[in-house]
């Protein structure tokens, strides 16, 4: 057209179809078509005008080339191209178009927090409670567990073994845990379904300790929300006064939710990826706590005597059975502020380990000795030689590559 951009943007609205004054309803639907495609034509027109000006505000009025005719015959020939493509993008949409009851529900698949309720699709922020069903909730059935101290890196272990390191009362008051307690210490279901909870025969018997209410230092919620099969539950101990209590988590570690962004960064020239991935079922329920924190995890209070057969004979040895008394969780609840960055300190260290020691002998010196292929039982008598003649200041950089410390702050 021999004319720079800048004369032709911005793009002059096109002029709105005028309604047909027949009744005839072929010349209502073409009119009904024509709206569609004008319509988006408009917000194409309206996104490019927006970008010339680099601003979302403002009002676009129709330019007119200023008597420019080839400015006008082009911005006539852009929009005529603009027409065409949304008239061909509406009535691929028309034909492609679903139901909306169909719509609703693969939204309501799509979306994990979406939920249909009375015809529509809503968003559900908080997690889909349910009545407690006791036998319905998934419980590990062994008494195996982990335990947190012996699991952790060292440093992390040194931090957890002492109540005094976790619990911080600095500009905090008992008053708030009180108001607390009120708010968060409930049970999500019915009173026979809770007592039905802890007099399952299937209940691991070192998963809770019954403690008198007055020993107890923070009472959390217990609820259930749904698993995936639509027929289990999973329990949900909601330790709100623990989490006020504790010291702030990300002194520790501030882990994210970086996951997913950092699936959608990587790239690859071949187009395939080649991924393992590992899925923990009762994670935190494995995970055994140090014993003072399993104060900070009671439960809701109940009367002894609504569990009297299941308490412990030397529990019951000079106790009322309209005395309070609550179940203490001994294993990481999953409500805990700390409980992600717990798991992830074990896991990491537990797969980091794992890692080396599948690599036979793989010594962190520039110029290792030479040494035969040893496995297994070798392994333990290379690391003696090797740590006595001083070529490795510890034994376990002989199977992992450095001590668990220098491993632990490095990953840090």
């Amino acid at each position: 057209m021999g004319c720079a951009i800048n004369g032709v943007l911005p793009l002059p609205m096109p002029p709105r179809p005028l309604k047909p004054s027949s009744k005839s309803a072929r010349l209502r639907q073409r009119f009904g078509r024509r709206l569609n495609a004008w319509k988006v034509t408009v917000g194409v027109v309206s996104g490019v005008n927006h970008l010339v000006s680099g601003s979302m505000n403002g009002s676009h009025r129709p330019m007119h080339g200023h008597g420019n005719e080839d400015v006008l015959a082009a911005q006539k020939v852009v929009l005529g191209n603009l027409l065409s493509e949304s008239a061909r993008f509406a009535r691929g949409r028309r034909e492609h178009s679903v139901p909306t009851g169909d719509r609703q529900a693969a939204v309501v698949r799509l979306v994990r927090a979406a939920r249909e309720i009375e015809g529509y699709v809503r968003i559900v922020r908080s997690p889909p409670q349910v009545p407690m069903v006791a036998e319905a909730i998934s419980e590990p059935s062994s008494e195996l567990v982990v335990d947190m101290l012996e699991a952790l890196p060292p440093r992390e272990a040194n931090f957890y073994k002492l109540e005094s390191n976790c619990i911080d009362w600095k500009g905090k008051s008992q008053t708030i845990l009180d108001e607390l307690h009120q708010q968060y210490a409930f049970v999500g279901g019915s009173l026979d379904q809770y007592i039905a909870y802890f007099k399952r025969s299937n209940l691991p018997n070192n998963m809770w300790t019954w403690r008198h209410l007055s020993q107890c230092k923070a009472i959390g919620g217990f609820s259930v929300v749904p698993k995936k099969d639509g027929v289990t539950q999973r329990k949900l101990l909601m330790e709100v006064p623990l989490n006020y209590l504790l010291s702030d988590v990300r002194d520790r570690s501030h882990l994210g939710m970086d996951g997913a962004g950092a699936l959608t960064r990587l790239s690859t020239q071949s187009g395939k990826f080649q991924v393992a991935c590992c899925d923990q079922s009762n994670a935190f329920s494995y995970v055994q706590v140090p014993e003072w924190l399993s104060f900070y995890q009671a439960t809701p209070p109940i009367p002894a005597g609504y569990v009297w057969e299941i308490l412990p004979l030397h529990f019951k040895v000079g106790l009322d059975k309209s005395t309070l008394i609550s179940a203490c969780y001994n294993r990481l609840a999953m409500g805990c502020a700390h409980a992600v960055h717990i798991l992830m300190s074990i896991n990491m260290r537990s797969i980091g380990m794992s890692l080396r020691s599948s690599q036979l002998l793989t010594l962190m010196t520039p110029d290792p000795p030479d040494l035969p292929n040893l496995v297994d039982d070798d392994c333990a008598e290379a690391a003696h030689v090797l740590a006595d003649e001083g070529l490795v200041d510890d034994e376990d950089e002989v199977s992992y590559g450095c001590s668990d410390e220098l491993w632990h702050e490095r990953r840090q």
